[in-house]
């Protein structure tokens, strides 16, 4: 170790780029550095989706979700099963065990599909097959725009937000809620029906046989072959009104126009969405799992705001996940800066300015330095990432001030000043690691919980730990250069209150060492109550609750209500 400390004393150029290096790159990366809400993390859970268009919810039970949960049951690491069967809809959520990594995950997920593809006997006129899909924090929208105004108008507008907001930047999707597809409905009169001998079967039929977009194989000839596509869909009412239902040989037909009205209307998804008291519609907005939220949503807002909308229409934005990752990297940048500006202050009434700047100069280095190296180690600035940071601040300058104290001692008795920082240095070394060596081992724990906790709170220990050991590379390496370059300012002597301070402190300190043995049968009798009052009234909360920030009002109504 002394000939490492020695090492960098005699290189002032290579101190000096190593200090210069790591603002620089650590600004640039803290600039660039992947932000988001929360860390991406797999929760180990798979939904399996499922429409059945017409269907009662003992129906869809019965036909679709006991066939899949059957089929299900029987993959091995499924920890538990939760179906949901609704009117048209099955939702089926299975829970594997929280401690399978993302290779037992994969397995888990490919057998959950072969089952699903194996299921037999489900209903011919299901609306697509079954989706399979894994849930992932990254998953999660980062924000709602919430639109409002005249419903076409919206119905008009959104399509056109939507295809520009997905080709932004860091966007993977956006839904939209509130926008139905369109339909044609067919309102048979059963006295017109009735009069021309038509029945429903002879309108299916018909409708079935027109409505068509089929291939008719090739046609060949000598220069090119020719696809031959047939190609009846529907477009409008119109089209659906022409339908042919009978015709005879004297050119008399009867049509659907003549038995029934056609509209064009939106699906009943049984869901009305109000924004601002006002027919709306929303654009929830999700990004690509490496992309910075921060960012995305900047991109996002810019866009919105270029925007000319149609005159009534409206939007604000909810359910923002970027705010609490603002939030905490406020708290971070103000309290590095007034962390440093306190420390510089109370460091200069104890030490010189030269050794009180260097010391305070550890808080941003460490800082820096930490968001160079947790890239590495798959730490993103996250919520749980930045509750760490805040959390190490106030450690990153105890052994930087022990150090700086040690050499300015021997600075003050004289000696020369690279001999007064390499044995100011080698004389702390050891109970300054041992000191950083004690808390690393405290926090290192939060590397075994296990679930899914464990695969949110392993990011706090580690930002920690690279904080600490960057810190002590500063303290050892760096720090003693700085203080031994220029000139040394001494002090003029401690301030009165200082010594007024040191001299209480030593009447009580031989007080308290008069009577050890009561002081030590004190101090243990604290520490069983303290035990105690843990154990009995103390609840374990690993993440406790913030305030609310939004609820919802669900309310149960009569059955039949539409």
């Amino acid at each position: 170790m002394n000939s490492l400390i020695l090492f960098f004393l005699q290189r002032s150029l290579l101190v000096k780029l190593i200090f210069l290096a790591v603002f620089l790159f650590g600004v640039s990366r803290m600039l660039t550095i992947q932000k988001e809400g929360f860390p991406a993390v797999d929760l180990n859970k798979v939904t399996i989706n499922t429409v059945y268009p017409g269907a009662s919810a003992e129906d869809v039970e019965l036909n679709v979700t006991t066939q899949l949960e059957e089929e299900i049951n029987e993959v091995d690491g499924i920890y538990e099963v939760i179906s949901t069967s609704r009117e048209n809809f099955s939702a089926i959520l299975v829970s594997a065990d929280e401690d399978a990594n993302a290779k037992e995950l994969a397995i888990i997920v490919n057998d959950i599909k072969q089952a699903v593809d194996q299921t037999r006997d489900l209903p011919l006129d299901l609306d697509g097959l079954p989706v399979v899909k894994v849930i992932s924090t990254s998953d999660t929208p980062i924000i709602s725009i919430n639109l409002f105004g005249e419903h076409n108008k919206l119905r008009t507008i959104l399509p056109i937000l939507e295809r520009g907001i997905e080709s932004l930047p860091g966007v993977s999707g956006v839904d939209k809620i509130g926008y139905f597809d369109r339909e044609m409905h067919i309102e048979i009169d059963p006295d017109k029906a009735k009069n021309l001998r038509i029945s429903l079967a002879d309108v299916l039929v018909a409708i079935q046989a027109r409505n068509l977009r089929t291939t008719g194989g090739t046609l060949e000839s000598y220069l090119n072959e020719q696809t031959v596509i047939s190609l009846n869909k529907f477009n409008n009412p119109k089209e659906v009104e022409q339908v042919i239902l009978r015709a005879n040989i004297s050119g008399q037909v009867v049509r659907i126009k003549d038995v029934a009205t056609v509209r064009l209307r939106e699906k009943d998804e049984n869901l009305i969405v109000r924004n601002d008291g006002k027919p709306g519609m929303n654009l929830v907005i999700r990004k690509k799992k490496k992309a910075d939220i921060i960012k995305t949503l900047e991109h996002v807002k810019k866009y919105m705001l270029q925007q000319s909308l149609p005159e009534g229409v409206g939007y604000a934005y909810s359910n923002d996940s970027s705010a609490r990752t603002r939030l905490r990297l406020q708290v971070l940048s103000g309290n590095a800066l007034l962390g440093f500006a306190l420390v510089t202050i109370i460091l200069m009434l104890a030490l010189n300015r030269q050794a009180a700047f260097w010391t305070a100069m550890s808080v941003p280095f460490s800082l820096l330095g930490s968001f160079i190296l947790l890239p590495f180690f798959g730490v993103s600035i996250n919520a749980i990432s930045l509750a760490g940071f805040v959390l190490v601040l106030g450690l990153l300058v105890d052994d930087a001030i022990v150090v700086a104290e040690k050499i300015t001692h021997y600075r003050e008795k004289g000696l020369p000043a690279k001999e007064a920082a390499l044995k100011g240095t080698v004389a702390m070394w050891r109970p300054v690691m041992v000191a950083s060596i004690t808390t690393i081992l405290a926090f290192s724990p939060m590397f075994s919980i296990g679930g899914m906790p464990g695969k949110f709170a392993w990011a706090i220990p580690a930002v920690v730990i690279v904080a600490l050991l960057v810190s002590l590379f500063e303290c050892f390496f760096l720090l003693p250069h700085h203080l031994s370059a220029g000139r040394f300012i001494k002090n003029k002597g401690k301030p009165d209150w200082i010594i007024k301070l040191e001299s209480r402190y030593g009447m009580l300190l031989e007080n308290l060492l008069h009577w050890r043995y009561l002081v030590l049968l004190i101090m243990v009798m604290i520490l069983l109550s303290s035990v105690f009052l843990v154990k009995s009234s103390m609840k374990f909360q690993l993440f406790p609750q913030d305030g609310v920030e939004r609820f919802f009002l669900k309310l149960e109504m009569q059955r039949g209500a539409s």
